[in-house]
C-alpha cells in the first residue's frame, strides 16, 4: 500500500482564474489590467490534450469567502472568472 502524508502537511487554497488563453500576448494584456487595478496576477502554464494554455490567476487565498469576494469584484467590473481550490504539500 502507498504510504499516506499526514493531514497536517496539506494546506489548501484557492486561487481566482481570470482567463485561459492559447494566445500568451492575450494572457499578457488580462495579466497587465489585472495589475493596473492593483492585483498582483500570475500567468500559468499548462499542457491539456497537446495544447498549451497561459493562465491569469490572482491569489492563493486561505479562504474560499476571500477568493469568492475577489471574483464577485470583478465580475462587477465585468471580468469573468472562476474559483479553484488547490493543495500543496
Amino acid at each position: 500500500s502507498i504510504p499516506l502524508k499526514p493531514l497536517d502537511t496539506v494546506r489548501i487554497y484557492y486561487r481566482v482564474i481570470v482567463g485561459s488563453f492559447l494566445n500568451l500576448s492575450f494572457a499578457q494584456e488580462q495579466h497587465d489590467k489585472l495589475q493596473q487595478m492593483g492585483y498582483t496576477p500570475i500567468i500559468r502554464q499548462i499542457k491539456k490534450q497537446d495544447k498549451r494554455y497561459f493562465i491569469v490567476q490572482i491569489g492563493a487565498f486561505e479562504t474560499k469567502e476571500s477568493a469568492e469576494e475577489t471574483s464577485k469584484y470583478l465580475n462587477s467590473k465585468n471580468i469573468e472568472t472562476r474559483i479553484e481550490r488547490y493543495e500543496t504539500q
